[in-house]
């Protein structure tokens, strides 16, 4: 690892190598010994976080390869089983540990960085941790995550996209990504395991809900007209993956909450595409934005309508948040944003 921070007289790319099989070799170390391996993967983990820090930038990115990967091997190796086998496994205490430091070595490329490829490999890496980790653990660092996430949004994305940046497009679709593997995983908590939320100091629920609170104003934004075809294509498809998430959740969270400031959105796109082809210009119009479009329509259609039986528990979680969230992706990478892909 020293090898690969120094210049030396070793190419970008036999160091970015180094790194990379640092992790292959001590992740096979590590399979073989067992978790009397810990206390070395432990005392090495920090070189690696610090080539996340180095100028060149295939280093960095085979730096996150290698924490994402060696992060999947603790959390599958390292961990006790739940009492009744149904649920994850118990993280060890030192792949807990491990987690922690990983998740905020990359949240801090993501917070720092400039370059948007980067930012979005970050972000991916960020959402592999998470699904191995999964929801429990990851909940507590949701807040964090989710100020992370707005400032990319509200900062870097128009300005991107304005200046016909590279890899905006890559960035967006990391972003929605990240946002949808976040329902998911709060989704799959839920049908999987019949928990008492009352229970809690804060319900999983309204976790979730103050999560996507957040970030919803940026997918209204996304999904408008006035943005570019892709944008409104990826962003309509991430919709579509949490509106079903929120819909099966069998939550108490309404997903007409949400749906109330979509439907004029999707009323506006369908109109737009509709008159782009009045005009003879259908060449012009983007089929997979039409497909998501039309299932954000047939999600919204079908589940809010089935959800009228029970508007009063989404009026009492209304109620509780003080009013309706305040009006203000995927396809093809990732999770494929469903109808997008």
């Amino acid at each position: 690892m020293e090898r690969a921070r120094t210049t030396g007289g070793r190419s970008n790319e036999e160091k970015a190598n180094a790194v990379k099989v640092f992790g292959v070799r001590r992740q096979i170390l590590a399979e073989n010994v067992g978790e009397s391996f810990s206390p070395h993967l432990k005392a090495v983990f920090p070189s690696i976080i610090r080539m996340l820090h180095t100028r060149n930038l295939q280093i960095r990115k085979e730096s996150l390869w290698t924490i994402q990967s060696l992060m999947k091997f603790v959390v599958t190796y390292w961990s006790r089983p739940t009492p009744d086998g149904a649920q994850r496994p118990l993280l060890l205490a030192v792949s807990e540990n491990l987690a922690d430091e990983a998740i905020h070595a990359v949240l801090l490329v993501m917070q720092k960085c400039s370059e948007a490829e980067l930012t979005g490999m970050a972000c991916r890496t960020l959402v592999g941790i998470f699904e191995v980790v999964g929801w429990n653990f990851m909940k507590g660092y949701l807040d964090l995550v989710t100020r992370t996430l707005k400032d990319i949004m509200d900062n870097n994305i128009d300005f991107s996209v304005a200046l016909e940046l590279e890899n905006v497009e890559y960035l967006l679709s990391s972003l929605l990504n990240a946002v949808c593997t976040i329902s998911k995983l709060w989704k799959d908590h839920r049908v999987s395991k019949d928990e008492l939320d009352l229970r809690l100091p804060v319900s999983n629920t309204k976790i979730f809900r103050n999560f996507f609170d957040e970030i919803y104003p940026s997918f209204l934004e996304w999904s408008s007209t006035h943005q570019p075809m892709w944008m409104q294509r990826l962003a309509l498809g991430a919709t579509g993956i949490v509106f079903t998430d929120i819909a099966v959740s069998q939550s108490s969270l309404d997903l007409e909450r949400y749906a109330y400031h979509m439907l004029p959105v999707l009323n506006s796109s369908l109109s737009h595409i509709h008159s782009k082809f009045s005009m003879g210009r259908g060449k012009d119009v983007d089929m997979r934005l039409v497909q998501n479009a039309a299932a954000c329509c047939g999600i919204i259609g079908t589940h809010v309508r089935e959800a009228g039986a029970g508007a009063g528990a989404g009026a009492g979680a209304e109620a509780e948040a003080g009013g309706v969230v305040g009006a203000g992706s995927v396809a093809g990478a990732g999770a494929g944003a469903g109808a997008g892909a």
